[in-house]
């Protein structure tokens, strides 16, 4: 029997988009990735976006108005700037931080009377993390349970790449959230020592 050329192209490239298509979790996740999804979600990662009850909580904010400070008039000025970091471990455990940092500066007619200062604020949490999903609707390993001291929350992993990944709870949301991360897209990767 004899195999054509063309025939046998089309028989490769139907294989291949049946066979990568299969494989792929995450909508958004990379067609052909010689790491597994563990592999690929160890590592320190620096939230870029963090959008709760869609407001992105991570947004710099600044503020001024005009005021008097011991019997000084002058304009009080504030930048607040967040960020957050999750570092996953191999183990299956994971840590947190979340950081707000406030400058306010104080400017008065006579700079003698200038002032500025910085408070600081981070919380901390750490818990384990595990891959779940295989029914619901969701394919193996499509979810990521996150349980700590406070409970557990679960994310459907809707990206998952070398150097991203994108995150947003997986509905339905439990009842006893105040809050729900609509999304949470965090860039960096992997790192050999974790």
């Amino acid at each position: 029997m004899k195999i054509h050329t063309k025939h046998f192209l089309v028989f490769i490239i139907l294989f291949s988009e049946i066979f990568f298509l299969g494989c792929r979790k995450g909508p958004q996740d990379p067609l052909l990735s010689f790491q597994s999804r563990k592999t690929r979600l160890i590592g320190v990662w620096i939230a870029d976006s963090y959008f709760v009850n869609w407001i992105d909580s991570l947004a710099e904010n600044s503020w001024q108005f005009d005021t008097i400070i011991n019997n000084f008039h002058g304009t009080l000025t504030c930048n607040q700037s967040k960020t957050f970091t999750i570092i996953f471990y191999r183990d299956g455990k994971y840590n947190t931080e979340y950081h707000i940092s406030q400058d306010f500066k104080f400017k008065t007619d006579s700079a003698a009377n200038d002032t500025s200062y910085n408070i600081g604020d981070t919380h901390y949490s750490n818990g384990k993390w595990q891959f779940e999903g295989g029914s619901d609707g969701y394919k193996k390993k499509e979810l990521l349970k996150l349980s700590n001291e406070k409970g557990e929350e679960i994310f459907e992993i809707v990206q998952l790449k070398g150097n991203k990944i994108q995150l947003r709870h997986a509905p339905p949301y439990p009842v006893t959230l105040p809050t729900v991360i609509n999304y949470l897209i965090i860039g960096g990767g992997y790192d050999e020592g974790l």
